[in-house]
């Protein structure tokens, strides 16, 4: 029996045109940017196919417009009769996959990750700083580096083997990647994010999340969440408000996520939402780990066939 998974999406893989292609094809994808704008009173489809880039690069415009092109796909496969066997997302991803799987309506979740955006990007111009990704040295290798660098700077997103981002002052992290790339790492790639996410540079805004989640009744989920703590199961008893307070400035341990899907006999991934950087760790992860992206009709057409019933 084939076990899926689907994997959303996080910031950083945001492009112009994003969406617009699957827009014209598939009414459910309309409706969530229809949804966006009713709620938001913003024109996220105009944001997403038009741009300009250094706009919707933004945090605060980011945010809103992968979960709305995210959660597009997702209602566009659970209208076909798709519905995963558990699910993870990538950051802001984790707010799409408890949306999909009925945690919080679709009008709340942009109500949500709209304000996570305004707060995200609030406290990045308040504490500037920058993210990194260090290719091709140990997990061990850079977190003894950022142990040693003199401002801040940590690791926060453990994606594949020999692939970990490092976030925090601009300073900390051009002096630990410059460390990186003279201890031999292959490459250290500064991030499109605009901030120091995933520390506690920006524990206030975490903590102004964490209030404003109170306001919001969540149900359980009605699937499986793999979550970024801890890589494990999200316990259907969790507290969301401190959890997702907490999501903001802990590590994203999505390594270990893929690995325990793996354990769980998934056989199938799905990146439901825009670009194939999931795709990609999952290569890393494990070869024989069959990943669809979901970024063209041509390729939800594909998945469709093969999983629609």
């Amino acid at each position: 029996m084939t076990k899926k998974a689907f994997l959303f999406p996080g910031q950083g893989c945001q492009t112009v045109g994003m969406g617009e292609a699957l827009y014209q094809a598939y009414p459910m994808v309309k409706k969530a940017f229809d949804t966006a704008e009713a709620v938001t009173g913003r024109d996220i489809a105009a944001l997403c196919f038009q741009g300009p880039e250094e706009i919707l690069s933004q945090t605060v415009n980011s945010q809103l417009a992968i979960f709305t092109l995210s959660m597009g796909v997702f209602l566009t496969l659970q209208e076909a009769g798709i519905t995963p066997d558990m699910a993870a997302g990538f950051s802001l991803g984790e707010y799409t996959a408890l949306c999909a799987a009925g945690v919080f309506s679709l009008e709340d979740g942009i109500r949500i990750v709209a304000k996570r955006g305004e707060l995200m990007q609030k406290a990045s111009q308040e504490n500037p700083g920058a993210m990194a990704a260090i290719i091709g040295l140990t997990n061990e290798a850079v977190e003894e580096i950022c142990r040693n660098t003199a401002d801040f700077v940590t690791p926060v997103n453990y994606n594949c083997p020999k692939q970990l981002v490092i976030s925090g002052t601009k300073k900390g992290v051009e002096d630990a990647a410059a460390a990186c790339l003279a201890g031999g790492a292959m490459k250290a790639v500064t991030l499109n994010t605009g901030g120091p996410f995933h520390t506690k540079l920006i524990a206030d805004a975490a903590a102004e999340m964490k209030d404003y989640l109170a306001g919001f009744t969540f149900a359980a989920p009605c699937f499986p969440i793999y979550t970024n703590l801890t890589g494990t199961l999200l316990a259907t008893s969790t507290d969301l408000p401190p959890h997702l307070e907490q999501h903001m400035t802990h590590p994203v341990k999505w390594q270990t996520t893929i690995e325990q899907m793996l354990q769980e006999d998934v056989t199938v991934f799905a990146e439901a939402g825009p670009g194939k950087t999931l795709a990609g760790f999952n290569r890393r992860i494990d070869r024989n780990a069959k990943t669809y992206t979901l970024e063209s009709p041509e390729q939800m057409q594909e998945f469709l066939t093969n999983f629609g019933k």
